[in-house]
């Protein structure tokens, strides 16, 4: 741990506008990959398939929520 300290410089941080900007880019385009892979919770489907009936939708919704609140906590 010392050695981690005397390497790092004050200066090395990256800014706190900076590191929402790159977790913000990177949470979308996860978000996007994830609609076309198949989820367990939709049956081994992707949301994109799951989607196209007015059940499926409710499916759909149902699972982001969780993932909402999930990642909430």
């Amino acid at each position: 741990m010392a050695e981690r300290d005397a390497h790092e410089e004050p200066g090395d941080e990256i800014p706190p506008e900076i590191a929402r900007q790159i977790i913000a880019e990177y949470l979308d385009r996860h978000y996007r990959d994830l609609l076309d892979q198949t989820v367990p919770a939709l049956g081994d489907q992707t949301s994109r398939e799951v989607s196209r009936t007015a059940s499926g939708r409710k499916r759909v919704i149902g699972w982001l929520k969780q993932l909402e609140n999930g990642s909430a906590r």
